[in-house]
């Protein structure tokens, strides 16, 4: 491999557009490129007399040469040609660190039908934190003890506009209040993108200082902060009507709707929390009424996101983080992160789940531009 790396170099051919090389025959390479180099990449190795060959094939039945096959038939060996690229294909993706680039690859795999549905499973993961005020400082702990995530939605950041995060991270905000005869704020939600997130997210315009809403792969996200009741602020029939008036459908959230953040709504019997609250009956009751489920009554049912300690020493915990979703979600992992040391009385809470392997359709173009190159070197 290293030797073939040194021959490109002295072609002059970038190696960081190289994504990946294969031997697929004798004499011949297979190399994997980024699109947008095909041309360059063409006319370097044409004007070096090497010769490329667009119309290899990788699943002709001569290609395997392993003496188990021998005396098979053509049609049996060709399967097995199918079934070696299509490892090969695999180990590609594998190999590729960039989530955007590597989830490009192998959907354009799976279009081919290199690969399998099966051999191209996406998935995502969603965390919210209720910072309880965010500190500029300890943004690079948060992202760095949740580096995993890909969309970390944050609520009570107490942000004022125009502030912003100092992170790498994309973000988005739906600021906060001003506080009387304060510096800060009040309430606050912000969307924080990991910087490899290989899936487009588009934000939905809302007015409410109660929501944030997007949408992701398919899915139509709402993250929301619902203050208490008490102290002027939301009542709990208030904040499920808030709830209720969400849009739960737009044109491209055909894979569902998750409903995430501080709902400060409590329930004994749906979350496994110590006491119910007007607004966890409430919540229940919409439960029933929308379709939705709760994901931590079924993943994480009696775990606290909320844990606070008096000056007596006495703990406090309840069950006001929380996940909602109208669809099944596939193969979920869910979890409350204990023991963050995030300065804060929330603990982060976070779903993993894969996403449907249907493949998107994509236009049309004027010649097919292809990401495996099938070159034999000549002297």
């Amino acid at each position: 491999m290293k030797q073939l790396r040194d021959t490109l170099r002295k072609l002059k051919v970038d190696n960081s557009r190289v994504l990946d090389v294969h031997f697929p025959d004798r004499g011949v390479v297979g190399i994997l490129i980024h699109n947008d180099f095909e041309a360059e990449f063409a006319a370097q190795l044409n004007r070096r007399g090497v010769k490329l060959f667009d119309s290899f094939d990788p699943y002709h039945p001569d290609i395997v040469r392993d003496p188990e096959y021998k005396d098979k038939s053509p049609d049996e060996r060709k399967e097995q040609a199918k079934i070696i690229f299509s490892n090969t294909c695999t180990h590609a993706i594998n190999f590729i660190k960039t989530p955007r680039i590597k989830i490009a690859i192998a959907r354009n795999f799976l279009q081919k039908e290199w690969i399998s549905e099966k051999d191209f499973q996406s998935y995502i993961t969603i965390t919210i934190f209720n910072t309880n005020g965010l500190e500029k400082q300890t943004i690079n702990t948060i992202t760095s003890t949740l580096s995993s995530t890909t969309l970390l939605f944050l609520t009570e950041t107490w942000l004022l506009s125009p502030s912003r995060i100092p992170t790498t991270w994309i973000q988005h905000h739906q600021y906060g209040k001003k506080v009387d005869n304060s510096y800060r704020g009040s309430m606050g939600i912000s969307l924080l993108i990991h910087p490899n997130c290989p899936y487009p997210v588009t934000i939905l315009p809302n007015s409410s200082p109660y929501i944030l809403s997007c949408q992701v792969a398919g899915y139509l996200i709402h993250c929301l902060y619902l203050p208490p009741p008490g102290n002027g602020t939301l009542t709990d029939s208030e904040a499920i009507e808030i709830m209720n008036q969400l849009p739960l459908t737009t044109n491209h959230n055909h894979n569902g709707t998750i409903i995430c953040g501080d709902i400060n709504a409590r329930n004994k019997t749906l979350l496994g929390d110590k006491k119910d609250t007007n607004r966890g009956l409430y919540l229940e009751n919409f439960l029933i009424e929308t379709g939705f489920h709760c994901l931590n009554s079924i993943y994480t049912f009696g775990q606290p996101t909320f844990i606070k300690q008096d000056n007596t020493g006495r703990m406090y915990t309840s069950i006001i983080d929380l996940f909602l979703s109208n669809e099944p979600l596939d193969q979920v992992t869910m979890q409350v992160h204990k023991n963050t040391d995030l300065d804060s009385d929330h603990q982060p809470v976070s779903i993993h789940f894969y996403l449907p392997t249907t493949t998107p359709t994509l236009p049309q173009q004027n010649h097919p531009r292809r990401l495996w190159k099938l070159g034999k070197f000549t002297d």
